[in-house]
């Protein structure tokens, strides 16, 4: 429920440790570890940071044996520091297309800093859908040039 410039929501989760992650367009992701036990209700709350930059990743993924039966999912990932003073690798962004003979042209905005990337192709044999490729870099966002991923 977003009221205002505030979203509430509610987890229910068994009692263990998690690591809570809030991410949202235009701000910096943030973190909180928190252990549970049986019956706790435990109020979470997250102050997201605006991104004082943020940069356009564009480029074209392009699949060498594409098939009607493949799709492509980037993941962007990036280390943030938590509650505890840990820190995290989470999932600020992910993106799925199909895998076609053309390429697919994806564009996405991100705050400046360094993150991971991992673009994986999957393919569906005998009604199993398997990994065919992944690649995984890293890239430093500071200039706004395009990342183009190749299979």
């Amino acid at each position: 429920e977003i009221i205002g410039q505030e979203t509430i929501y509610k987890l229910f989760l068994e009692p263990g440790g998690y690591t809570l992650v809030a991410t949202a367009d235009g701000y910096l992701p943030a973190c909180n570890v928190k252990t549970l036990i049986s019956g706790d209700q435990e109020e979470v709350n997250f102050n997201l940071t605006p991104a004082a930059i943020s940069y356009t990743l564009d480029g074209t993924i392009t699949v060498a044996a594409p098939g009607d039966n493949g799709r492509v999912t980037l993941t962007i990932y990036q280390t943030v520091n938590c509650n505890d003073a840990t820190s995290a690798s989470v999932v600020v962004r992910e993106l799925n297309f199909a895998a076609d003979d053309e390429g697919v042209d994806y564009q996405l905005t991100l705050p400046a800093g360094s993150y991971n990337v991992v673009a994986t192709h999957y393919v569906t044999v005998d009604d199993e859908e398997e990994v065919a490729s992944t690649i995984e870099f890293s890239i430093n966002l500071n200039n706004n040039l395009p990342e183009n991923i190749n299979f």
